[in-house]
């Protein structure tokens, strides 16, 4: 007689993330060497309260320059809530600069939550181009 032989199927399983990070507001494209704002919104996805820290890294990439206070912290986030920041950011190089370096940690536990490439901007040299004229 045979048998018939089956194996399990095996499925990844979807992880919500503890801290969603969502951007709101952030322009297509900036001048060199002028801040322009980045506006997101941080939302606890757990069922608890946390305490969040906010750190900005210097993003791998060099085009752009955090301006700002790095450590500051935002203070509880209730389960399921969300504050709203603006963060301000500096073009140092030409061309399309992704947006990331943003470090938020969870002070009660410890897990830190790091944010690379979530937007992306174009940045001209205004005394080289006609793109401030579009």
């Amino acid at each position: 007689r045979g048998r018939l032989q089956t194996s399990q199927l095996q499925h990844m399983v979807s992880v919500i993330p503890d801290v969603r990070l969502r951007v709101t507001n952030v322009p297509d494209i900036v001048p060199l060497e002028k801040a322009f704002p980045v506006e997101i919104t941080v939302t606890n996805m757990t069922e608890q309260r946390i305490c969040l820290r906010l750190v900005l890294a210097k993003l791998k990439t060099g085009g752009l320059l955090w301006s700002g206070i790095s450590g500051k912290q935002l203070g509880e986030v209730g389960a399921g809530e969300s504050v709203e920041l603006t963060l301000s950011a500096l073009p140092v190089v030409c061309g399309l600069q992704s947006v990331g370096g943003v470090r938020l940690t969870d002070i009660f536990c410890g897990k830190t939550h790091e944010f690379e490439n979530f937007a992306q901007v174009f940045v001209f040299d205004p005394e080289e181009s006609a793109i401030e004229s579009l």
